[in-house]
């Protein structure tokens, strides 16, 4: 079985890094080293670390130039010729580098194999599936990737490390590292994906993410217009960048519906649609009704969905489970 080198990077989430370090002590994949990068804390992320020593957990602090610089110095402290990522308020399923290393395994010419993930609150309690691409197993989606990021979070990716290194090692862009990484490598080689779940990500308060509004879009565009010239032939790239500004609305309307801002949310979910209705539709559609339906007849279509369900238990003595509306 194929080595893997997990390395974990940590900026202030102590509190959360012992939880991140037993997931990957636990996973089933038998040959793993475990390297905690720390980022410039100033919490308790080194005695945490040191605290699994005994279990073969290395430590490398002095880094301080933001999430990409520190996974870089993982990769310069490790030579396993798998990289796995994961950020220190994350946590991997035991199963994760078993399906990773499998994936590349069956698909040798994939530079990467990326996984769903669980969107989790901050007590890690999954609250949806994230859904990296689902086709195809392994292939060319470097203009899928331009449009939006397929490949999703570190967390749940299993990277070969002469990939990364022929992309020039880890993107230290100050945002959106992990796209343009993604991005550098999809130009030189098939990606893989694995439709299964893999891993924990967490959302709360302190998270690191792209900035809301305008500003999350121009960061977006910002990253793809560094690749949009290596799309060919030329004729593609105003269509490719429009489908880009279309899912970065989208994806700043998903945010501000999330952040409670219906009016913000209700402006780039119309703009989405308007600048392409092809890409993405169903999730445009989904955030459209969200932000444009009352809450109370969401609240009442999802009672009569309930009650609906439950007569047909009584009738049929049946488990009916039905998606909150």
């Amino acid at each position: 079985m194929a080595r893997v080198d997990a390395i974990i990077t940590c900026h202030n989430y102590g509190r959360f890094l012992g939880e991140a370090i037993e997931s990957v002590l636990a996973q089933s994949h038998p040959d793993v080293g475990v390297v905690v990068v720390d980022d410039g804390s100033t919490d308790e992320t080194a005695a945490v670390a040191a605290r699994y020593a005994d279990r073969g957990v290395r430590y490398v602090g002095g880094v301080q130039g933001g999430a990409g610089q520190a996974r870089n110095a993982g990769l310069q402290a490790t030579s396993a010729p798998l990289v796995a990522f994961l950020d220190g308020d994350d946590a991997w399923l035991p199963d994760r580098l078993a399906i990773g290393v499998s994936h590349l395994e069956r698909h040798p010419q994939a530079a990467l194999v990326a996984g769903h993930a669980f969107a989790c609150d901050e007590a890690m309690r999954p609250s949806s599936i994230v859904h990296a691409l689902r086709e195809p197993a392994c292939g060319n989606v470097f203009e899928e990737l331009l449009v939006h990021n397929v490949v999703l979070n570190p967390s749940s990716v299993l990277i070969r490390r002469s990939a990364l290194e022929a992309a020039g090692g880890f993107s230290e862009l100050a945002v959106a590292q992990d796209w343009d990484t993604w991005l550098e490598i999809a130009k030189r080689f098939p990606i893989g994906f694995a439709d299964e779940v893999v891993a924990l990500v967490r959302r709360h308060t302190n998270g690191i993410t792209l900035r809301a509004g305008r500003e999350r879009v121009d960061v977006q565009l910002r990253v793809v217009d560094r690749h949009l010239p290596d799309v060919h032939p030329a004729w593609k790239r105003p269509l490719l960048r429009r489908a880009a500004a279309s899912a970065a609305c989208l994806h700043t309307g998903l945010n501000s519906a999330i952040q409670g801002n219906r009016r913000v949310a209700r402006r780039y979910a119309i703009e989405a649609l308007a600048l392409n209705p092809f890409t993405l539709t169903r999730r445009k559609l989904a955030l459209l009704t969200r932000v444009f339906v009352s809450e109370s007849l969401v609240r009442s279509l999802s009672r009569i969905l309930r009650d609906d369900a439950q007569q047909a238990r009584e009738l049929t003595g049946q488990a009916v489970v039905v998606p909150d509306a």
